[in-house]
């Protein structure tokens, strides 16, 4: 079997009679429209309980990655367009959809963080289990088969498919104001303060309960767009 990439296909398809082919042909392309868009971040303190931009390191308004400054009030739009209305919120589309969503098989991860000062030994952070962008997750032995789907592998593995040491570490260092490292390497040096390894298990469709229902992810993010025409 050669190399596979994931992707989507969508098909428009109509069956009829040949005479009534005009039908078919009445179909109008669909209309290109183009959106400018801004993403709103905040953050919430641990003493205070409220979302607000207190505290926050990113802007205000900027763009996906969080780096790029966007108000809504800097777009200008370009020559021969106008502004379709104003200012909506968006959520992302993405994230109504499981991340499993499709997949008969389905490799679940998570990531075993520790950290220590330069030189020092090597303990487990308060955050000891994370996602990939270090967001805090369960620890791996508490992470539940969803509802449709069972255990492939009995137990989680440690992943030494990658770039790490022999025991699946990779190692890098975090320089304030960030708070993770921007960049991991496989060799351990003394000056590193973090490291983390991936833990892999493998679970499967099951066949007796694929009519199961998802269970919804909620919306946590706002993207905020407005539609540009040509006039």
């Amino acid at each position: 079997m050669g190399p596979r990439i994931p992707a989507q296909l969508r098909v428009q398809l109509w069956f009829g009679l040949s005479v009534d082919e005009k039908e078919f042909n009445q179909f109008a392309e669909g209309k290109l429209s183009v959106f400018a868009e801004t993403y709103e971040n905040q953050t919430k303190l641990a003493l205070v309980g409220n979302w607000g931009t207190t505290g926050l390191t990113y802007p205000k308004y900027s763009d996906v990655t969080g780096k790029i400054k966007l108000p809504k009030d800097s777009f200008r739009p370009s020559t021969g367009w106008t502004w379709a209305g104003d200012w909506f919120i968006c959520p992302e589309k993405t994230l109504l959809h499981d991340v499993d969503a499709g997949h008969l098989s389905f490799v679940e991860e998570v990531f075993e963080n520790q950290v220590r000062l330069p030189g020092g030994q090597w303990i487990h952070m308060s955050d000891a289990y994370s996602d990939v962008n270090g967001e805090k997750v369960l620890p791996k032995d508490e992470i539940e088969c969803p509802p449709g789907w069972k255990w492939e592998d009995v137990e989680w593995d440690t992943d030494l498919n990658r770039a790490v040491d022999e025991k699946g570490w990779e190692y890098g260092i975090t320089i304030p104001p960030d708070r993770k490292p921007k960049a991991w390497v496989p060799a351990e040096k003394m000056y590193h303060t973090n490291r983390r390894r991936r833990w892999v298990r493998l679970r499967r469709r099951d066949l007796a309960q694929m009519e199961a229902m998802r269970k919804v992810v909620p919306l946590d993010s706002k993207c905020h767009r407005a539609l540009l025409i040509l006039p």
